[in-house]
């Protein structure tokens, strides 16, 4: 899943927009160990990956072996699609798989007050977007979570934020790629209205997990809560631990494995930590590592085989800082 947000300054109240970032640099991989909160960061330079032969502009993280080391696989380079029709320009939108061939985005923010409804689907095999116009759809928002239900071809989206009109939304929608269609199915009890929170698919079920966001400056949510794909319902999580409160982090499911994986995020300042959600025993571990990507919000993660979870960029925003590492 990806949501590039239009957030407020946690330490102003002001509205602060979050630029796309496109360089890569640094890969830093999130290798979750089997059994236990530790994780591993690794680390290499794009000089480490010349040494066996190939660039990092042309590799992909293959696997991990027990040892620590990357293998990687050679794929090809980035290129830009540029048939038409395209979504227009914007950011704070939602962004995840619907199927194994197909994207699916929703919404954003064309500009401060430009609010977006829209729904496109990219096709992979075809490399064409795809206007699905729904005869339904979510009022216009950003900062939402979005995430794929399953493997099915549904997808979620909670909350969100219509800075034109200053509504915080609490509201749960689904969109059905087989009717092609938005749904609201929210329900009497669920978390309460929030942006910049963060939703992750729990691996083999139909569940979704959401932690934290931001109610309204400077209230910071600490709860966990799971949602039902299956009979559409909301569950709170009291969990024994759980993260410091925070908006603007990243989560991700682990493929193989019934964890989602946090980072980072804002609580008046960027944060680098790590926390490992285990549905089993419904509670949060800290994850303990020697090395970390580097203090930040928004990030972007998202799962790779065997356990591995990717990370790219961020900001830091009290050094207007943009990362552009992986």
């Amino acid at each position: 899943m990806i949501d590039v947000s239009k957030s407020i300054h946690p330490k102003t109240g002001e509205p602060v927009l979050c630029r796309i970032i496109t360089i890569i640099s640094i890969v830093i991989i999130l290798v979750p160990s089997n059994g236990s909160s530790n994780t591993v960061w690794e680390s290499a330079s794009s000089q480490d990956f010349n040494r066996i032969g190939y660039s990092t502009t042309e590799c992909i993280i293959n696997n991990t072996n027990s040892d620590g080391y990357i293998e990687l696989e050679k794929i090809g380079r980035w290129f830009e699609v540029t048939t038409q029709p395209q979504p227009p320009n914007r950011e704070g939108f939602g962004m995840s798989p619907i199927s194994d061939n197909e994207l699916l985005i929703y919404g954003g923010s064309a500009g401060q007050l430009d609010f977006l409804t829209d729904t496109w689907v990219f096709n992979y095999s075809a490399n064409l977007w795809f206007e699905q116009k729904p005869s339904n759809h979510p009022p216009p928002r950003s900062g939402f979570g979005m995430s794929r239900m399953g493997n099915d071809d549904r997808i979620v989206i909670f909350g969100g934020s219509d800075g034109k009109n200053s509504i915080i939304y609490n509201d749960t929608w689904i969109y059905d790629m087989s009717e092609n269609n938005w749904y609201n199915v929210t329900t009497e009890f669920g978390p309460s209205g929030r942006y910049d929170t963060a939703i992750a698919p729990i691996f083999g079920t139909n569940q979704i997990l959401l932690f934290g966001g931001m109610q309204s400056y400077p209230n910071y949510m600490q709860d966990t809560w799971i949602f039902n794909g299956d009979n559409y319902t909301w569950l709170e999580i009291i969990p024994k631990h759980k993260p410091e409160a925070r908006c603007s982090h990243a989560m991700s499911m682990t493929y193989g494995q019934n964890k989602v994986v946090l980072f980072g995020g804002n609580h008046g300042e960027p944060k680098n930590d790590t926390w490992i959600y285990n549905s089993s025993d419904q509670d949060w571990k800290m994850g303990q590592h020697s090395t970390s990507p580097a203090f930040r919000d928004h990030p972007m993660m998202a799962p790779l085989d065997n356990d591995t979870i990717l990370l790219f960029g961020g900001i830091e925003r009290a050094n207007e800082y943009d990362y552009g590492d992986t």
